[in-house]
């Protein structure tokens, strides 16, 4: 499996005794984050004005292009004032250069525009920095001393700067920036990863420290080998967005399942975006029937957090019941005349669920199988009979030849378990009865 990376974020202090040149410490690295971010700025404005087309390329002594990044690289040298060399290298090389060239393309084409560095920051690389667990205290917290923040960083042109007092003299040890971090009793997750770099289990990469609003934040970003997890390709997981549940899973061999998220959460949610976009079309003017759907960017960007909460709980699912394949509905597949009743679900963009879910298996090792929904909504799960009269209602299936009317099965865990029993040539055409012959029709 190839490498992760990932990001923790860690909220510290500054470790000084001291109080007064703990203040300084402070004053004195929002003064370098300041600095960071004014460097991080300029590098993006340097790499737009030197792509432009007209714009001579520069050349060594040799007659060889100097690359991109070495010009920006000596611009920012001569400008910078506190950050050591190292630490502007990772900022322009790591970041400013990286953000440029990833959003470059779609500037020009208008679809967005160049970020920038709006937030108080600064960048420190791997080499050299140290995580270490704290000894004698009951809560387990942990000291970061990040490269590039020795004794040099503080120097007396840097304390002048941020402080009045000229008695101010500490030492070379006394110099150095050492953070610990504050975790609370909610962050246990933090902890085991924090823990794991500190072990070198996990490998630590560029990070950075924030300044927000309620105070310091360190982002690790750390990466490790995943252990591949022993799963069975022949369990099969079905993974249905359901009409009365937001997600259901339900596996071939077995009465495992599990309900994920609450319809009535999605409901609250997609009222409120509805009252909002009614609201905005009675102050332009517009009837809500006279003009297509759009969404704000607020549901987007709900939609976007709760399609990755789903997709989570589904590999968590999977994982824990060893199913080696999910499959999914494929609404490419479904005739025009079963569309409307095949497709009908709580959340809208069924393929938004499909790309987080396939990228998260990928991950893990799940290989995703796209499969023809036909029927899945109608069919009984236990002896195969399709019927229009056997969904009662969008919450509760009874099935016509072998259901009990006392004590219906929920409706969406059905098509769930449907999805997880198609197998062979079904996976294209139609669904495999429990007796091994294909049911393509309706009855």
């Amino acid at each position: 499996m190839a490498k992760m990376i990932k990001v923790v974020k860690v909220p510290v202090r500054i470790t000084e005794e001291n109080e007064e040149l703990r203040k300084v410490k402070y004053r004195a690295l929002y003064k370098v984050m300041d600095e960071a971010r004014y460097l991080g700025n300029m590098a993006i404005r340097y790499a737009i004005a030197f792509s432009l087309k007209d714009v001579p390329k520069e050349q060594d002594e040799h007659g060889k292009q100097i690359p991109l990044d070495t010009k920006i690289y000596r611009i920012l040298t001569k400008e910078r004032r506190h950050l050591d060399a190292g630490t502007v290298a990772t900022l322009e090389r790591n970041f400013a250069s990286k953000l440029f060239r990833n959003s470059n393309k779609d500037a020009w084409a208008g679809r967005t525009s160049i970020p920038t560095y709006t937030s108080a920051f600064v960048p420190f690389r791997h080499q050299g920095t140290t995580v270490r667990q704290t000894e004698g205290n009951e809560a387990k917290q942990f000291i970061i001393e990040p490269a590039g923040f020795k004794g040099k960083w503080l120097s007396d042109k840097l304390i002048s700067e941020v402080s009045d007092k000229s008695d101010i003299n500490p030492d070379d040890e006394e110099r150095k920036l050492g953070l610990i971090s504050i975790f609370s009793w909610k962050d246990r997750g933090s902890l085991e990863v924090v823990s794991k770099i500190a072990s070198g289990e996990y490998r630590l990469s560029d990070s950075q420290i924030q300044r927000g609003h309620k105070g310091l934040m360190v982002y690790l970003t750390y990466s490790f080998e995943p252990v591949k997890p022993q799963l069975n390709p022949d369990k099969i997981c079905g993974a249905q967005l359901g009409a009365f549940v937001p997600a259901v899973c339900a596996v071939n061999f077995g009465p495992q399942r599990t309900y994920i998220g609450k319809g009535e959460d999605v409901w609250a949610a997609q009222s409120k975006f509805r009252s909002v976009r009614r609201r905005r079309q009675s102050r332009e003017g517009l009837y809500s029937k006279t003009k297509a759907y759009e969404q704000c960017e607020k549901e987007k960007n709900w939609i976007h957090t709760y399609y990755h909460a789903l997709t989570r709980q589904v590999i968590k699912f999977c994982l824990q019941h060893g199913c080696g394949t999910i499959q999914v509905e494929d609404l490419n597949k479904v005739h025009e005349k079963d569309r409307e009743s095949e497709s009908r679900s709580l959340l809208r963009i069924p393929s938004k669920f499909n790309d987080f879910l396939e990228y998260k298996a990928k991950e893990q090792g799940i290989s995703i199988v796209k499969v023809n929904p036909r029927n899945t909504r109608r069919r009984c799960c236990e002896c195969g009979h399709i019927s229009k009269e056997n969904r009662k209602s969008q919450s509760q299936f009874v099935c016509e030849d072998c259901g009990d009317p006392n004590r219906p099965v929920n409706a969406d865990y059905n098509a769930a378990k449907n999805l997880a029993l198609i197998t062979g040539d079904a996976l294209q055409e139609g669904y495999i009865q429990p007796n091994g012959q294909s049911s393509l029709t309706d009855e």
